[in-house]
């Protein structure tokens, strides 16, 4: 079993405009069932040995409290190189842990200057909503890199952040690509997704 999940970065729902978020992107990590134990625990010791031994209450990671000039959260008057080498800490963990990862990015103005009119096999879900465009082509991604990469015998699980605000869409669009949508392209080898969890779970 694989574990894909899914999080996202300048969400501002369906509003395309915001000029302070001009990219949407969404996508996450791709992790083993058998090496997801020792990846958290890895990435638990990185996180500790930064704050000085141990992780503080309540920690959930943002990189934007991370990139911030000053920091912000727990990050906030943390000199800027060590704020760098916590990230690339990160990345190293995942590089030597042979973890793989998807994401996919909008440019909310091209998206909002696009005909959508003349795209085909899309009408179960808004192609002006960032995040449904990228969540349905997520779920193609991950269906054919299992499919394809991970061998016949090979399942996934695909996790998201809550998201309220779209919550019965996300559901139309996994039923859709589940039961409903033509049958050569209906998802098999995701054998559940769609499965809402509090992101501070997941850290």
């Amino acid at each position: 079993m694989h574990f894909y999940y899914i999080d996202e970065t300048g969400c501002n729902g369906r509003d395309l405009g915001q000029a302070e978020q001009p990219i949407f992107v969404s996508g996450g990590i791709i992790l083993r069932d058998e090496g997801w134990n020792k990846t958290h625990v890895d990435y638990q010791n990185i996180i500790a040995n930064y704050f000085g031994g141990q992780i503080p209450e309540n920690f959930e990671f943002h990189t934007q409290d991370l990139f911030s000039p000053n920091g912000t959260g727990h990050f906030l008057n943390h000199p800027r190189e060590r704020r760098n080498q916590l990230i690339n800490d990160l990345l190293d963990l995942i590089a030597t842990r042979k973890h793989h990862y998807y994401y996919f990015a909008i440019d909310k103005r091209s998206l909002d200057n696009y005909d959508t009119t003349q795209v085909r096999d899309r009408a179960y879900f808004d192609l002006k909503t960032p995040y449904l465009v990228a969540y349905d082509y997520l779920i193609t991604s991950y269906e054919k890199y299992t499919k394809e990469k991970l061998g016949r015998s090979a399942r996934a699980l695909v996790i998201i952040d809550e998201k309220d605000a779209f919550i019965d869409e996300i559901e139309a669009v996994t039923h859709y690509r589940r039961f409903s949508g033509p049958q050569n392209k209906r998802v098999k080898w995701i054998v559940e997704f769609s499965y809402p969890v509090d992101s501070e779970k997941t850290q």
